[in-house]
């Protein structure tokens, strides 16, 4: 059951039930309860067909009341199965709502359905926050807690979550949606991961870091789906070639973990993630023949995770496997030595290709920079991890990697090379370490030398004492430490919807109101685009068969007249003939009409007595027609 942990110690809105909208007898409410109900009734205003469908012109008592219609139809098409209108209406709830958010219209609200004695409801801004978190928030998990207990429409259970997500920006409990949030994310991701749905889990995993930022598990858990996709696309492998395949696959899931460990540089889980996949490659090389990679490959498992004993096992594998070549090659060239006619084969050249490189590889990277960097920023990770695994709270903009330069050597203090937060949770890591070597015996002693590390290390005295110390004496002593984080929720004040249809029902969005509303603006915009295609299309087309018949009938006109010698009517019909061309321009036909057209003009010129009007008329279209057919050929 998932419930809203609400701040305050009651309700405005009335709860969450499938008459919501209905008129509420009630009449044991306080100020702000009634005019919190007197708004939920503004879903009831008698809109005209137009004020319904288009939301336009209307004052702020009607925008509102026609936000809570929306709402009012989205419940309805839920509880009746139909997803498809609930969806439409839940999207334009939430696009209405982004309208008129933070506007002045909350305050016109505020003050025509409460006065100013109201404790609450004449606050505009808590008239805002209350209706989302009360009412809109509410409502999906309500909804959510009722397709959960169905257990076939889980998927509809996790797509109220993300409604409940888009809200979040609006609400009170923006900062704490992980408590209302936790167990619905995990049980997503869950399932996702169960049928290996890796880029849905991933997607889930970045919504849920888009509003917990700072949580490491959260950081850790995306790097894990993103490690658990690499793992799925390792092949089993017997030859060089499948293993180096496997090498290269493991290479890109790197690559991402890489990516991600620059955006959360203090996440251990992510080095130790990193770690295990260079191991992998490292192994991957190493059975494809290629040792001097696997070997740089495997002291880079090393300095991202160096305490992982197994990374250390399989360099030691690597380095014999290393020496085994560097000999085997050796005798292969002694006894290679005495012959003349003799030359290394293909497995030969790589022998020697892998021998020349040796151990090479693998000292350059231990001693680079980059070696060194990696190794100093685990050691920032793991006091990191401490600092939260205590309960103390993070940087204000989340742990960044400060560092002035790596340490080089591994005795040096640390802390003197890092910077800001990153520096204080070094000097709590050393500190820490020295009170459990000292291990006191009882609460008294641990206060004491404590207290004493805090007079010697000043940066330490800002931090919580109380539970710096719970943390070191449950690992001194096993006590339970009793700060509890996340409250937990009563399942019995948990609200529940329970849809009436068990199953999904056949259902379309209302077409008129998705005509009018700002939703699929894009699909909108694509289908008005079309239509006009195909209107002009048509056009074109009729047009053509227009022109067409207009042609065939000059044309033939043109050959009868010129049988019969009668050079006026050749004249009228070609002129004719070209006044309806074709948007191609192409006519097999033209150059014929064009060559009796100029015969019939020339006799007809000839017989008149003298030049008139007429006659340079008849030149002139003859001249601009020519010009306008120069160069046409038959095709």
């Amino acid at each position: 059951m998932m419930k809203r942990l609400a701040k305050d110690s009651f309700r405005i809105f009335p709860l969450i039930q499938a008459e919501l909208y209905a008129a509420s007898d009630k009449i044991a409410q306080t100020s702000d309860q009634q005019a919190a109900q007197n708004l939920l009734s503004l879903a009831n205003q008698p809109f005209n067909h137009a004020e319904r469908l288009f939301g336009w012109q209307l004052n702020a008592k009607g925008q509102v009341g026609h936000l809570l219609m929306q709402h009012r139809q989205a419940i309805a098409a839920e509880l009746a199965g139909q997803w498809e209108r609930a969806d439409f209406f839940w999207n334009q709830v939430q696009i209405e709502f982004k309208a008129i958010a933070g506007a002045q219209l909350w305050q016109q609200i505020a003050t025509e359905i409460a006065a100013s004695k109201f404790e609450i409801m004449s606050d505009p801004q808590q008239v805002q926050q209350r209706l989302v978190d009360e009412i809109m928030i509410d409502t999906h998990c309500a909804f959510y807690n009722g397709w959960q207990q169905t257990e076939q429409l889980q998927d509809r259970a996790f797509a109220h979550i993300e409604y409940i997500e888009h809200w979040l920006p609006w609400s009170s409990i923006n900062e704490s949606a992980q408590a209302l949030l936790e167990q619905p994310w995990k049980m997503q991701i869950q399932q996702c991961l169960e049928i290996q749905h890796w880029q849905q889990a991933i997607g889930i995993c970045k919504r849920r870091l888009k509003h917990c930022p700072d949580v490491l598990e959260y950081q850790a858990e995306l790097a894990a789906v993103h490690y658990s996709a690499t793992m799925a696309r390792l092949k089993s492998a017997r030859s060089d070639a499948q293993y180096l395949r496997n090498a290269e696959k493991i290479q890109r899931g790197i690559k991402t973990l890489e990516a991600l460990l620059k955006t959360y540089p203090c996440n251990l889980g992510i080095f130790e993630l990193l770690g295990d996949l260079f191991h992998l490659k490292a192994i991957a090389l190493g059975n494809g023949g290629r040792v001097a990679e696997a070997l740089v490959s495997v002291q880079t498992a090393i300095s991202y995770n160096p305490r992982q004993a197994a990374f250390y096992s399989t360099s030691e594998t690597l380095i014999e496997q290393m020496q085994a070549m560097q000999t085997r090659f050796q005798t292969l060239c002694a006894e290679m030595a005495g012959q003349s006619n003799v030359s290394l084969n293909a497995a030969g050249v790589r022998l020697q290709a892998e021998v020349r490189q040796g151990f090479q590889p693998m000292n350059d990277y231990c001693n680079s920079s980059a070696a060194k960097t990696t190794a100093f920023a685990f050691s920032i990770a793991q006091a990191v991890q401490v600092w939260q695994m205590i309960g103390l709270p993070n940087p204000p903009n989340g742990w960044k990697l400060e560092i002035d330069r790596p340490p080089d050597h591994e005795n040096e203090d640390l802390s003197q090379f890092a910077k800001g937060w990153n520096q204080l949770a070094l000097q709590l890591w050393k500190a820490l370490m020295v009170v459990l070597h000292q291990s006191p015996p009882n609460q008294n002693i641990l206060t004491e030398t404590w207290d004493s590390i805090v007079l010697r290390e000043p940066a330490l005295g800002g931090l919580n004492s109380k539970l710096i110390q719970q943390f070191l004496a449950a690992r001194l002593w096993g006590e339970e430490s009793n700060r509890v984080i996340v409250s937990p929720i009563p399942e019995g004040d948990a609200p529940i919807l329970q849809p009436i249809a068990s199953k999904r029902r056949r259902s379309i969005e209302p077409f008129l109101p998705w005509l009018c509303s700002r939703q699929d603006q894009r699909i909108k915009l694509q289908a008005i685009a079309a239509s006009l295609a195909v209107i002009v299309a048509g056009g074109v087309i009729v047009r053509e068969q227009g022109v067409n018949a207009v042609r065939d009938m000059a044309y033939q006109q043109i050959l009868s007249a010129y049988q019969q010698q009668n050079d006026q009517q050749v004249i009228q019909q070609a002129e004719q003939f070209f006044d309806h061309a074709s948007l191609s321009g192409k006519d097999a036909r033209n150059q014929k009409v064009i060559d009796i057209y100029s015969e019939s003009l020339v006799r007809w010129i000839a017989q008149q007595e003298k030049p008139d009007q007429t006659l340079q008329q008849r030149l002139d279209r003859y001249r601009t027609r020519m010009n306008t057919n120069k160069g046409d050929e038959s095709p």
